[in-house]
């Protein structure tokens, strides 16, 4: 990083440190991928969002590869962008999302830490990262809709199975890109 002799960072090292660009990429396709799977129609009452979990998949990419920086600001503003370009979701679902998103960055990076990137990463942060979201604003009965903590989990995990099969997938494609590259 150069610094200049009056000891101040000169923009562009800023930028690269903050890694902006890497930021607002990961933001557009935080927002971007629940927005095209939403297309696909489905049946039931459960949109197919809340399945295959895409919103999650663009955030734990950006941890893998740069600063958790990047996916945990994606994940906290892409449910707020959203709602305020489609009116969806609904604002309870944005705090929520946005919760969840910035615990599965952390948790995501933390579990790649201690584990040395094992595949099991996303997964594991996505399911840690809904039960505490739940538990917490379980204690706001106006976020928790009269549903208790374990109940919501449970559901929301049966829910989502298919996207946790998914963030799997992410995760070990991720790992063999990174372990491919870095053989050459």
């Amino acid at each position: 990083m150069n610094t200049r002799r009056s000891g101040t960072i000169h923009p562009a090292d800023l930028a690269a440190l903050l890694e902006i660009k890497e930021t607002a990429l990961f933001l557009a396709l935080t927002m971007s991928l629940p927005l095209f799977i939403h297309l696909i129609p489905c049946g039931g009452s459960v949109p197919l969002g809340a399945r295959l979990l895409p919103i999650f998949y663009a955030p734990f990419i950006a941890v893998f590869f740069f600063k958790p920086h990047v996916g945990m600001i994606s994940g906290l503003l892409a449910p707020w962008a959203n709602l305020l370009l489609t009116g969806r979701p609904d604002p309870v679902t944005a705090l929520a999302l946005s919760c969840e998103l910035a615990l599965f960055a952390v948790f995501s990076k933390m579990i790649m830490a201690a584990s040395g990137r094992l595949p099991i990463a996303a997964p594991a942060a996505y399911i840690a990262s809904v039960f505490i979201t739940g538990a917490v604003l379980g204690l706001f009965p106006s976020f928790s809709a009269g549903v208790p903590g374990t109940e919501a989990f449970v559901r929301a995990i049966a829910i989502s199975w298919p996207g946790i099969l998914m963030l799997l997938l992410v995760n070990m494609a991720a790992v063999l890109y990174k372990h491919r590259k870095n053989e050459d």
